[in-house]
């Protein structure tokens, strides 16, 4: 029979910073109930979320983030990219419609990118780089 211990497991041995998520618990967190309503840019109290995609995206890194995030009321999720359409996961088995082009949605609160063999072209890609800073600066 196994028994329960306390002790302390090790810490993460993985470099990997822990700053976006760090950053998405403040936000989701510490508003207030006044704060409430008056979220968004454009102070209506929706939170606008983009989750780019591309061809070759990770399909749990666009769809994990937004099967959590969809629940959570006043977020409005949005999957953004180049073009509306069907875009295909890295396998080729899962294609998500994209609802709006980068230039229909150019100011969201946060910006949910999956990862995938795909965003090594976006990062030479100077569209999305454009659309990032564009958001960032907001």
């Amino acid at each position: 029979m196994r028994t329960s211990t306390s002790a302390t497991l090790p810490a993460p041995t993985t470099a990997r910073s822990r700053e976006p998520v760090r950053v998405l618990t403040e936000h989701l967190f510490t508003r207030t109930l006044s704060d409430r309503g008056r979220g968004g840019h454009y102070g209506d109290g929706v939170t606008s979320i983009a989750i780019p995609l591309f061809p070759k995206f990770t399909a749990l890194d666009g769809i994990g983030p937004y099967e959590v995030l969809q629940r959570i009321p006043d977020f409005d999720i949005t999957f953004v990219g180049h073009e509306r359409g069907v875009v295909r996961s890295d396998n080729g088995m899962l294609g998500i419609e994209v609802d709006a082009t980068f230039e229909e949605l150019t100011n969201p609160d946060i910006v949910v990118f999956p990862g995938g063999f795909g965003t090594r072209a976006l990062m030479i890609d100077e569209r999305v780089l454009e659309w990032v800073r564009a958001a960032h600066a907001t």
